[in-house]
């Protein structure tokens, strides 16, 4: 195995990344200095359009970034907007739009909704990603990098110790 320390974001490199994330003008997300994230690139750890802007850039290395909606979280597809009878809904959730909900699918898988539109006899939910359809701004610094290891090569997650 390689143990040399990496000069740049590439394959199999574990990176440290600090960044923050503007969407319509508003801070959606942010990793600073001193607590990056930490990711191994090249293992759809992070959206393509975010991924192949920071390939190649070194510690210390700034840039902004402009991801479109088909690079980042994709668009907003209509057969995402499901109406769903009210009366299935419990009196306890907040009927309201942009009210986020937890669901399960018919395997007991996890999946997350969120209120798009509300009648006297429906509740639209959208199950788009909250950031489909939209332009994501990042601003990205690297702060540290070094080889993946083989068990985090073969599982494409960084293993924290």
């Amino acid at each position: 195995m390689n143990n040399q320390k990496p000069t740049q974001v590439a394959q199999d490199v574990v990176v440290h990344m600090a960044y923050q994330l503007t969407v319509d003008d508003k801070i959606e997300e942010a990793y600073d200095e001193e607590e990056p994230i930490i990711f191994i690139f090249g293992h759809d750890n992070i959206i393509p359009g975010l991924e192949s802007e920071i390939q190649g850039l070194k510690i210390g290395d700034t840039r902004d970034v402009t991801v479109q909606p088909a690079d980042g979280y994709g668009e907003i597809m209509q057969e995402a907007l499901i109406d769903v009878p009210r009366a299935q809904f419990p009196d306890d959730i907040p009927l309201s739009i942009g009210t986020m909900l937890e669901l399960k699918d018919d395997e007991g898988n996890p999946l997350t909704a969120t209120i798009a539109a509300v009648n006297d006899s429906d509740i639209q939910l959208d199950f788009n990603h909250p950031m489909a359809g939209k332009t994501l701004h990042f601003m990205v610094k690297i702060m540290d990098l070094r080889p993946a290891d083989p068990d985090e090569i073969e599982t494409g997650q960084v293993q924290l110790n």
